[in-house]
């Protein structure tokens, strides 16, 4: 099945490079792999520092068509947090205790939703799913997670993209913390 699904690959990129228009009009949505690159900002409970890098990641195969939308499931993964060098400052909060910086988190979950193609070369993603939050202090919690991306093709099975994530903690300790992260990267699709 496999095999059959690489020569239908290759045989679709012979006829895309034949008729560029029919391409740009017919782009395939199948198995892909994304990694992206960007930064965080954190919101909720009593913490400072609350922005920061982001790696994200997500493995996502489609399971069918519904109309002009392909429903899509995939596993994600992703590291957050706020960048320590050097000294770790102490801001004084309540009682004259340092007030601790935004947590890291580490991140994996899974998630499902809709692609479609929006345009010339252009697709789009919205999923959602439970998520595994696992903070560098040691703390768990799980939580929710929201991804909107748009990818547009590069070369061969490469796309650039454009995501947005959104997290919600509803339980950590004893706070409610959300974070979003903004990232481009890439596919391989």
């Amino acid at each position: 099945m496999m095999m059959q699904r690489k020569i239908a690959i290759v045989l679709a990129a012979a006829f895309a490079a034949a008729i560029p228009a029919a391409a740009a009009a017919q782009q395939a949505l199948g198995p892909s792999a994304d990694v992206s690159f960007g930064i965080f900002a954190g919101a909720g409970g009593s913490f400072v520092d609350r922005g920061g890098p982001a790696l994200d990641g997500i493995v996502a195969i489609p399971l069918g068509r519904m109309g002009s939308n392909t429903l899509v499931a995939g596993v994600t993964g992703g590291i957050s947090g706020p960048l320590m060098i050097g000294d770790n400052i102490c801001r004084l909060g309540p009682g004259d205790t340092c007030v601790p910086d935004y947590p890291t988190f580490t991140t994996a979950g899974v998630a499902a939703g809709v692609q479609r193609t929006i345009g010339a070369g252009l697709s789009a993603r919205a999923l959602a799913g439970p998520a595994y939050f696992h903070a560098m202090d040691g703390d768990d919690a799980l939580g929710l997670q929201g991804r909107l991306d748009v990818a547009r093709p590069l070369i061969f099975h490469t796309a650039v993209v454009a995501s947005v994530r959104g997290s919600l903690l509803p339980s950590y300790q004893g706070e409610t913390l959300s974070f979003a992260t903004f990232g481009v990267g890439l596919r391989i699709q």
